[in-house]
């Protein structure tokens, strides 16, 4: 990573950092633009579970290569398990890394990188004015960097340049854990969106009532799957379509630009 995005990157996740400190307001939506909502939880070779704090994504366009990006974009808000990235800019996204927090005496963070399989897996479409679900991901934390699939060591070599330069002995002093990641699960759908959005609106946003207004809009009207519906008729999986429209996905819907899902089917 060239040492302007390095900078970069540091400054986005101070940024995050002090959002989320005490008494230091969220900003408000900006209605021409998305936000992405998500969990992350790693289960660790010793079989306990860590949530994310941080999640890494990549804005997919023309030019970009989903599985080696040039750059990545941390998530910016965080709170009761539940990460978010707020006010990001309308297009399709997909998740590479995240960075976990263990609970107990002493916390321990993790940083896990996504293989090749499970990128494309959540892949959304983010919409002006939405928050939508990207969803619930179980990730197996497997050591041994050194066997990393591409993905795997293109976002590590990105994000953590300073560990991969080290061998395991160095990086486990210094207290933050490198793994790769493997899917177990992923949970999307009217349930599980219901459940995370009664969350987002009584607990995560219960002070920040522009917030609360937004989440509330979009679990009332099932908008949150309609990221997931675009990016579903795209790769043509008419079957995962079907289901979405099914939970109420809103079929007039637009994304970045004006197109509905119908007008892309």
């Amino acid at each position: 990573m060239n040492r302007k995005l390095g900078i970069t990157v540091t400054l986005l996740l101070l940024t995050a950092a002090l959002v989320q400190a005490k008494g230091l307001p969220l900003p408000k939506p900006d209605l021409e633009r998305g936000s992405i909502a998500v969990t992350v939880r790693g289960r660790a070779p010793i079989g306990s579970k860590a949530p994310a704090i941080q999640v890494y994504f990549v804005r997919l366009g023309d030019e970009v290569e989903m599985l080696a990006a040039e750059s990545v974009i941390p998530s910016n808000f965080s709170r009761k398990k539940q990460v978010y990235l707020l006010n990001t800019r309308p297009g399709r996204y997909v998740a590479v890394a995240a960075q976990l927090r263990s609970d107990g005496i002493s916390p321990s963070d993790y940083v896990v990188f996504f293989d090749g399989e499970m990128i494309p897996q959540t892949e959304i479409e983010v919409t002006p004015g939405q928050v939508t679900f990207m969803g619930d991901f179980l990730v197996d934390l497997k050591v041994k960097m050194e066997e990393s699939d591409d993905a795997q060591a293109h976002y590590y070599q990105l994000i953590e340049p300073d560990a991969a330069r080290k061998g395991f002995f160095a990086r486990s002093f210094s207290g933050r854990y490198m793994y790769r990641g493997d899917l177990v699960s992923v949970e999307r759908g009217a349930a599980i969106e219901a459940e995370y959005w009664t969350v987002a609106r009584d607990k995560v946003f219960k002070k920040e009532a522009d917030w609360r207004e937004q989440v509330a809009k979009s679990a009332a009207s099932g908008k949150p799957g309609n990221g997931n519906l675009f990016s579903a008729i795209r790769d043509g999986d008419y079957d995962q379509a079907a289901q979405l429209i099914s939970a109420d996905a809103d079929l007039g819907a637009k994304d970045e630009d004006g197109n509905s899902p119908l007008h892309i089917a």
